[in-house]
């Protein structure tokens, strides 16, 4: 039997006051009302007070205490009916990472992320707590409370649920508007039910609704497992995709269950009895069950169930009066409800039947309720709110945490550190929208996430932390502007009957690999094993490389918080690869000046990478791919910086003195990359003047391109490659990925006789496609339209549109369209440009436009830049279009360059000044590219590819070339001086030649202005930009001779 020593405290404390005792080993009480499911113990515990009187434990449950922001879980709270207080162990905390400081006149109290709150000392010397903060499913709880929380159940059921005796409630408006039943007839003989889950599932389809759900969802598919009545729910767009949804419910419950389903019941409707289900179910060996017509009665179980979840949900939707267009929500909640409330047809809990483990109901809310959210410190201000008010939606099992409806910024967000007032309703800002009998999608799409499945733990709610996650906050497309809408809306006007049409199923049992936030997540999500796996990999590798020692924390000294941050590495085709855990320093918190000094590291260019392409093409190159394995551990820190120990390493009170550059930290980056041009120069290599971030050995034409911790190798030879990688691992923990799959989201492919290589992102368009909830949009043949007009008008014009275009992730979508413009989508480069000049204030049309770049690409995904030189030669095209800018009337300049007919560079952007003139936008541009090509033509000389003719400028512009030629500078054009002896200087030089060109032969068009089809697509073509089928790059303007010459438009020199 167990001895737990406790300090003695006077027993005359009140019993809503929990007293933290550094002297407790256990957390006991007195009071059983404050257990959270409490189980008597098969062995009783004795425990030993201060002056040796012994009492005997008889009861374990658990609680959770508030103090401030703070949520302190007590686990394991014995129970004796002698005591008359409660005492809070602070030496479990510690266990756990928790730290408490007394001293002051008060205790602090430290939680494992680092946030702390104060309690104080109170006139007897002890620190006491409230119990009003305590979080307890049994105490103080009335049953009009209960009976709401779980979904208007009725007293029977609910007393049997929660193990204790309620009384009949009567005048609940939700009961009275959601379940007004007529009397029941006959109850028929009970049948005999299944005795092993997945023997038999029970499934049929309710729908459609009158009104649609966020998600575009009108029919919800239903299942019933036979032997412990556990129900799934998918949202389904048509009936049509019954098949698809049975398919991915098989999947999802033999995963569950490692059982095989051996039969399904369902009526005879008519996507039950295609031959595409019948096919299905006889290849799966899967026997079928059809009831006989206008039978209902034999497809009873079913029946049932959708009758029990839609009484409920239209309770839950009632009882607060929420409006219709979260239906869905309701319903998804209804089945959880049901899976964890006692089911009379089994005499049990579905989940305890399904699971074989018990629910856990201290976290259970009222639907619907009002919600208090916490802001995370990190993004509000010092005066701003620390909450907003929100909706409560339910549970989300993925990422444990409350689902709630922001109505500000119209989305749900999830959220753990969250306070409730289940008397009052939730915001929604709602609209009468169904007072005509009309209702249009222009809400926020909100996918559903899992129900509580076997595939994931009881659900609970980890409170430690505090998260938001925004789920899909991407309008519907829609042909009529949102503010059209809302203004038609406001004005009192009829509201438009169509709606889009449905493509996507909405399902409530999507396996999915789940990345989790925190280290609680990751030892409780179903790949915790994996997890862990990755985390005792690093743990490892941080004490290999001497990452810091253990010390006792020093006094007067900042100590840098910590966090496990993880993620799941994929191959070129978007296929899980390694599960990796990260542990990194909260850098955030760093002060300049103290914990670091300079922080700048560079990185290499994609021209310069391009241009190393280039030479492997030409010289027919090894290609080879390294990564450095805990790069920024590598690097050494001259500043003194203790960090917080990760769990179970040191003893209490102890922290890390770094002697590494841990990631996170500021100066990890600069301090790796020191070490790494170190490493490199000691082998025999060194940087380019050009760019810092290419290295060369002349001895044996190697070069290296560096990104970070990622080096792409290009040599004569596989044996010169492997003795580079033998003697980098000299300095480094190197890892040969082989030849170049996918670099820096980039897919290499090189052909077999290494003469072409095809660069393209169509993972990560897909992956984009994916988030943004793109994936079966309709695909455009151009970005843009040519007659396209943005402009600061398109801003959002009220306080209600900006409120609208808060819950629009604008900046990150565009920040992704443009990571793959400057990568490998060139032909998308002046869209991008045009929409991004949005970025601190977009609008409605903005968004519209930058989703048509998305649904571009879409059409486009397997569309990539082709390196395949036929020579060295630098060639160049410069172009302007004047006067671009509706704002500010300011033009946009656009240059590219072809290196050996292969595009190397290209840019697009809006002048810094007003131009006068054609001539003067030209000019200007002219200017910008000639920069350009004097960096171009210093990396190719450091390269070995120096240019031995004048670089030729194409320009379709007349006056702007005979102005460039004219020794003689007018007055005229003054503002312009400086850019006219530069332009000047350099054709004087003869480092480049300008030439006139046609303006449909101008390939710098397409970075000035959205062309039309033909052009744009010419265009593209003539720049290499072609699908994954075509293996070589065309070039029209350098190649085709059925165009017309114009070399003999060279300006004299």
């Amino acid at each position: 039997q167990a001895n737990l020593m406790l300090l003695n405290v006077s027993a005359l404390h009140p019993s809503n006051q929990i007293l933290i005792d550094s002297g407790a080993s256990a957390h006991v009480t007195g009071y059983f009302d404050l257990l959270s499911n409490p189980q008597p113990l098969d062995v009783p515990i004795h425990v030993k007070l201060a002056n040796d009187y012994t009492i005997s434990v008889t009861h374990v449950g658990s609680m959770t205490v508030n103090v401030g922001a703070l949520t302190l879980p007590m686990t394991k709270l014995y129970f004796n009916p002698s005591l008359r207080r409660t005492l809070l162990s602070t030496g479990v905390f510690d266990d756990e990472g928790w730290q408490f400081l007394f001293g002051g006149g008060k205790c602090t109290i430290t939680n494992p992320e680092g946030r702390i709150e104060y309690v104080p000392k109170s006139k007897d010397n002890v620190y006491p707590i409230t119990v009003k903060t305590c979080i307890s499913a049994h105490s103080a709880i009335s049953p009009e409370l209960l009976h709401q929380r779980f979904g208007h159940l009725n007293h029977q059921h609910l007393s049997k649920t929660i193990g204790k005796t309620c009384p009949t409630i009567t005048g609940c408006r939700g009961c009275a508007m959601g379940n007004h039943t007529t009397k029941p007839y006959k109850r028929q003989t009970t049948r005999r039910r299944s005795s092993l889950p997945n023997a038999l599932t029970h499934t049929d389809i309710c729908g459609p609704l009158q009104v649609p759900s966020s998600g575009g969802a009108r029919y919800v598919q239903f299942f019933s497992d036979d032997a412990s009545n556990f129900a799934h729910g998918y949202f389904l767009a048509s009936r049509s995709q019954a098949v698809e949804v049975f398919t991915e419910h098989k999947r999802t419950v033999e995963a569950a269950q490692s059982r095989p389903l051996r039969s399904v019941k369902t009526d005879g409707a008519g996507e039950f009895t295609s031959s595409a289900f019948k096919r299905f179910c006889s290849s799966q060996a899967l026997r079928k069950i059809v009831t006989a017509p206008y039978a209902h009665q034999q497809n009873g179980t079913a029946e049932r169930l959708i009758r029990t979840i839609i009484t409920r949900a239209r309770c839950l939707l009632h009882h607060f009066d929420v409006p219709l267009e979260f239906w869905a929500e309701a319903v998804r909640h209804a089945i959880y409800l049901h899976n964890i409330s006692f089911s009379k047809s089994i005499n049990g809990i579905p989940y305890q039947r399904w699971t074989g483990k018990p629910p856990e109901l201290e976290y259970l809310r009222v639907w619907g309720c009002l919600a208090y959210a916490q802001v995370p410190p990190e993004r509000r201000k010092k005066l701003d709110p620390q909450s907003i008010a929100c909706m409560h939606l339910g549970h989300d099992p993925n990422l444990r945490g409350y689902r709630l409806w922001d109505p500000e910024k119209r989305r749900i967000v999830i959220a753990r550190n969250v306070q409730f007032d289940e008397t009052m309703p939730g915001p929604v800002h709602r609209r009468s929208l169904l007072d005509k009998g009309e209702f249009d999608l222009i809400s926020i799409d909100m996918p559903l996430p899992p129900s509580a499945t076997a595939s994931h733990d009881a659900p609970c709610v980890a409170l430690e932390d505090t998260i938001a996650h925004d789920i899909d906050p991407n309008p519907p497309e829609e042909q009529r502007s949102l503010y059209q809408e809302m203004r038609s809306i406001a004005n009192g006007g009829s509201l438009p009957t169509r709606t889009r049409k449905p493509r996507t199923i909405v399902s409530m049992s999507v396996n999915t690999l789940f990345t989790p936030a925190t280290l609680a997540e990751a030892k409780r999500c179903p790949d915790s094993a994996k997890w862990q796996q990755a985390m005792n990999s690093e743990l490892k590798s941080l004490e290999r490389h001497g990452t810091f020692s253990t010390v006792p924390r020093p006094s007067g000294r900042k100590i840098i918080g910590t966090k496990w941050i993880y993620s799941i590495k994929r191959d070129a085709n978007g296929n899980p690869i390694r599960y990796k855990a990260r542990f990194v320093a909260q850098g955030f918190s760093q002060i300049a000046g103290v914990d670091y000094g300079d922080t700048f590291a560079p990185v290499g260019r994609m021209e310069s990478l391009r241009v190393l392409l280039h030479i492997a093409c030409i010289q027919k190159l090894c290609l080879r791919q390294v990564d450095i394995a805990t790069a920024f551990l590598h690097g050494s820190v001259d500043e003194e910086i203790y960090i917080r120990l990760p769990e179970g390493v040191g003893k209490p009170g102890d922290v890390g003195r770094l002697h590494k550059a841990l990631y996170g930290l500021k100066q990890s980056p600069r301090a790796f990359n020191k070490a790494l041009v170190s490493a490199l120069q000691d082998i025999g290599f060194h940087p380019l003047y050009s760019d810092c971030c290419v290295f060369v050995k002349a001895s044996n034409e190697t070069f290296i391109y560096i990104h970070v911790d990622d080096l792409l190798l290009a040599a004569s030879s596989d044996k010169i490659l492997s003795d580079f990688i033998q003697a980098l691992s000299n300095h480094f923990e190197v890892k040969d990925m082989g030849e170049p799959k996918l670099l820096l989201g980039i897919k290499v492919h090189q052909s077999t006789d290494r003469s072409t290589i095809r660069l393209t992102q169509t993972s990560f368009i897909a992956d984009l496609l994916q988030e943004f909830g793109m994936t079966s949009c309709k695909p455009v043949a151009i970005p843009l339209d040519p007659s396209t007009q943005l402009s600061s008008a398109d801003c959002p014009a009220n306080q209600e549109e900006e409120s609208v275009m808060r819950g629009i992730p604008f900046r990150r979508l565009i920040g992704k369209l443009n990571y793959i413009a400057c990568c490998t989508r060139p032909d998308i480069s002046v869209a991008v440009g045009m929409i991004s000049m949005f970025n601190s204030n977009p609008g409605w049309a903005h968004w519209q436009a930058a989703k048509r770049v998305v649904r571009y690409l879409a059409g486009t995904s397997n569309h990539g830049l082709t390196i395949a030189p036929k020579d060295n030669v630098l060639t160049g095209f410069s172009d302007a279009n004047w006067g671009a800018d509706l704002d500010d009337r300011r033009s946009r300049s656009g240059y590219c360059f072809l290196l050996g007919g292969s595009l190397i560079s290209w840019r697009t952007r809006k002048q810094a000044t007003v131009s006068l003139s054609t001539m003067e936008a030209e000019f200007q541009a002219l200017a910008s590219c000639l920069q350009e090509m004097i960096w171009i033509r210093g990396l190719l000389v450091e390269m070995g590819l120096p240019q031995q003719q004048p670089t030729v400028i194409y320009e379709d512009n007349q006056a702007c070339l005979a102005f460039a030629k004219n020794q003689v500078f007018r007055g005229r054009a003054r503002h312009v001086e400086f850019k006219f002896y530069f332009v000047r200087e350099i054709v004087a030089s003869q480092q480049c030649q300008l030439v006139y060109c046609p303006s449909e032969n101008q390939l710098a068009d397409i970075f000035t202005k959205c062309l039309p089809k033909p052009l744009h697509q010419s265009h593209c073509r003539s720049l290499g930009l072609v699908p994954s089928s075509m293996g070589e790059c065309w070039n029209p303007v350098l190649r085709d001779s059925s165009r017309k010459p114009y070399a003999s438009c060279i300006l004299p020199r």
